[in-house]
């Protein structure tokens, strides 16, 4: 636990400084924010230091700055209620995916005023980019990996051109806490400006992974409030903020929760979930390897 955040345990004593370069050009203050705030944060769960390469006449290098995602620092707006949404699912897995499950509970509450497509298809990306322009309302619905999107999802967000129309987003993640989800939304917020769409908002939902191990009922509940969201957002035309600020919580940990976490770590319950896919896949024995011990220890960066 760190800062009310859940961290990988470090499996060294000491990690490389992270040094990152890219490039402005065509940028925003406010989008060269959202780059540096998230390879500052890559960074920090690496327990690095983060620098950037500037090129301001000759090469710099400059310190990251901290910069923590604010949740909601673009207003929600509201549209007339929906005949249709297009939700995009962006998980990568091709089964046992928390996404689809989430999806499939919304397409029954929802039946057409919902289509739900699949973007591992990416054989219709083409014909479904095409379609962006002529559709009114389409939802990105994402997990978080590694505190962004998977990398399909970027690909297929590359191929969208600006059009009219509405969008928004639902983050769901594994860990308990939302914060970690606030750098994506940081994204989508100057994502929906680019392509000149009205932004709905983000919904955010921690505590999501390991949910098909639980009890039809413990599904439900967490299930229940997340589809009721979107059909806010169909029926009514805007999330219901109130909800949506509800969904979130905790967005960070606090004390008691932290004490509570620790203890259940050492009855082995908080990695039950963990334990059971690296026995799956023959890994459980490797779990704290440290396999770049043999690397030069002389150096620095990567």
């Amino acid at each position: 636990m760190v800062d009310g955040e859940c961290h990988h345990v470090t499996r060294y004593k000491c990690y490389p400084n992270m040094v990152f370069y890219y490039d402005t050009e065509g940028l925003t203050t406010q989008e060269e924010h959202v780059i540096e705030g998230y390879l500052y944060r890559t960074a920090y769960h690496f327990e690095s230091k983060a620098y950037r390469i500037v090129k301001d006449g000759s090469l710099q290098l400059l310190p990251l700055e901290s910069r923590k995602a604010k949740r909601q620092a673009m207003a929600f707006n509201s549209v007339e209620p929906m005949e249709k949404l297009v939700i995009y699912n962006g998980s990568p897995r091709r089964s046992g995916s928390n996404s689809t499950l989430i999806l499939e509970k919304t397409f029954e509450a929802l039946g057409n005023r919902v289509e739900i497509r699949d973007l591992k298809e990416g054989d219709k990306w083409e014909e479904w980019a095409e379609g962006f322009k002529r559709e009114n309302h389409v939802m990105l619905f994402t997990p978080l990996y590694i505190h962004a999107m998977p990398s399909h999802v970027m690909r297929f967000i590359e191929k969208l051109q600006a059009s009219n129309g509405s969008i928004s987003f639902f983050v769901q993640s594994g860990f308990p806490e939302s914060s970690q989800s606030h750098y994506l939304e940081a994204y989508f917020e100057q994502l929906a400006l680019r392509l000149g769409r009205t932004y709905l908002g983000t919904a955010v939902k921690g505590g999501v992974e390991g949910l098909q191990i639980k009890s039809d009922k413990a599904q439900e509940k967490i299930i229940e409030p997340m589809v009721k969201s979107i059909v806010d957002l169909v029926c009514e035309g805007s999330f219901n903020t109130n909800n949506i600020c509800q969904l979130a919580k905790p967005i960070r940990l606090g004390k008691g929760m932290e004490i509570l976490f620790k203890v259940l770590t050492k009855t082995g319950k908080v990695h039950f979930f963990w334990d059971q896919q690296l026995k799956e896949n023959n890994a459980y024995e490797k779990r704290f390897d440290c396999p770049y011990l043999c690397l030069n220890k002389e150096s620095t960066n990567v």
